[in-house]
C-alpha cells in the first residue's frame, strides 16, 4: 500500500493509506470470525452461568427435602422411641418399632420382649413354685437387662404403662428385694400406698417374690 495526499475540505493535503478491496475483505472475514468467537464464548459463559443457578437451586431443594425428611423421622421417633406411645396392648401387640420375631405371646410386648404383671408375691421364674413365667415359657433375662437392675429407669417406666399399671411417678428405689420393676403395695394403719418402684441397687433375681409387689417379667412366649 502506498501512501498518497487528500486533500480534505479545507484544502489541505493530508497522507493516507489505501487500501485494496482484497484486503478489505480479508479484514471484514477476520473480523466476522472474531466477532463469531466472542458471540461463542459470551454464550459459553451464559450457559455455565445459567446451570450454575440450576445446580444450586437443585441443591437447595434437596437439601429441603432432607430437612423435612428429618423432621418428619424426628417426629415419628419421638412417638414410637424411649417412651412409648400408650395404645391398648393385651393380646401381644406391640409398644415398639423394634423388629419382632414370631414367638407367640399372650401378654404386651415391649422393646422385642413378651411382658406380665404378675400377682402378689409370685417370683417371675421358678423350678419348685408357681411363678409368672411358668405357663409363659420360661423366664426371660430382659427382666434384668431392659427393665430391671441392668436395664434403665425408662425401660421399667415403658413396661410398667404398656402392662396397664397404674399412671404415677416411678419411685428409683435403692431396695434389697432384688425384685426389678414392680408396682409397690404398703398397708399402713390407717391407709394403703401404691406407687412404681424401680430396685437398681440389688441385682434383679429370677426367683423373688414379695408378698407387697407385682413384679414385671418378661417371659420367653
Amino acid at each position: 500500500m502506498a501512501d498518497e495526499c487528500r486533500v480534505d475540505e479545507h484544502g489541505e493535503c493530508r497522507a493516507q493509506s489505501s487500501i485494496t478491496l482484497t484486503e478489505l475483505r480479508v479484514l471484514r472475514k477476520q473480523i466476522a470470525a472474531l466477532t463469531a468467537q466472542v458471540k461463542k464464548l459470551v454464550s459459553r459463559v451464559g450457559g455455565w452461568e445459567k446451570r450454575q443457578e440450576e445446580a444450586a437451586e437443585a441443591a437447595q431443594k434437596a437439601l429441603e427435602m432432607i430437612e423435612e425428611m428429618g423432621e418428619e423421622n424426628a417426629s415419628a421417633d419421638k412417638v414410637s422411641h424411649g417412651r412409648w406411645e400408650k395404645r391398648d396392648t393385651r393380646g401381644g401387640t406391640d409398644t415398639d418399632t423394634d423388629t419382632d420375631t414370631d414367638t407367640p405371646c399372650d401378654g404386651v410386648l415391649v422393646g422385642g420382649y413378651c411382658w406380665y404383671l404378675g400377682a402378689l408375691d409370685l417370683p417371675c421364674g421358678s423350678d419348685t413354685v408357681a411363678s409368672v413365667c411358668g405357663t409363659h415359657g420360661g423366664y426371660n433375662e430382659a427382666t434384668d437387662t431392659f427393665a430391671g437392675y441392668n436395664g434403665t429407669y425408662e425401660g421399667c417406666e415403658d413396661v410398667l404403662d404398656a402392662l396397664g399399671a397404674p399412671a404415677g411417678v416411678l419411685i428409683a428405689n435403692e431396695s434389697a428385694a432384688a425384685v426389678g420393676c414392680t408396682y409397690l403395695f404398703y398397708e399402713g394403719p390407717t391407709t394403703t400406698t401404691e406407687y412404681r418402684h424401680w430396685c437398681h441397687i440389688t441385682p434383679t433375681q429370677e426367683t423373688t417374690g414379695t408378698s407387697n409387689s407385682q413384679r414385671a417379667c418378661a417371659c420367653n412366649e
